[in-house]
């Protein structure tokens, strides 16, 4: 049973891995599925899978000028627990974009831009 068993087990993880490329665009690199958007990296120097980019909407408190430096600590107080700016702040919305990766443990983390590296370009 052992190599024609090895062989008809080959052939059909072949046939697998040759139906992915085709129906998804993936595949397998060092023994990891990949595809399109799944790429290694290191994530804050930690290995990764890279899954995608991601954006969340997020308010920014832009605090007047004229506040004493002793009342903005209550003001970002009230905003955070109340969600209430009041006359001395403003608010502004903006989009933050994360990447969205795969440790090798398992676990799922959003991480800046700019402490992303792939590993797959071409040198």
């Amino acid at each position: 049973m052992g190599f024609l068993h090895d062989l008809l087990l080959e052939t059909r993880c072949e046939q697998f891995e040759k139906d992915l490329k085709e129906a998804y665009g993936m595949g397998f690199r060092d023994g990891r599925l990949c595809g399109p958007d799944l790429r290694p990296c290191l994530a804050d120097e930690k290995p990764a899978t890279f899954h995608r980019w991601v954006e969340e909407d997020r308010a920014l408190l832009r605090i007047h000028a004229l506040v004493r430096p002793e009342d903005q600590l209550d003001i970002v107080r009230r905003f955070h627990g109340e969600g209430v700016a009041g006359p001395e702040a403003d608010v502004a919305m903006t989009r933050i974009c994360f990447a969205l990766v795969e440790y090798a443990d398992g676990s799922v983390g959003k991480v800046k831009p700019e402490l992303i590296q792939f590993l797959d370009r071409e040198k």
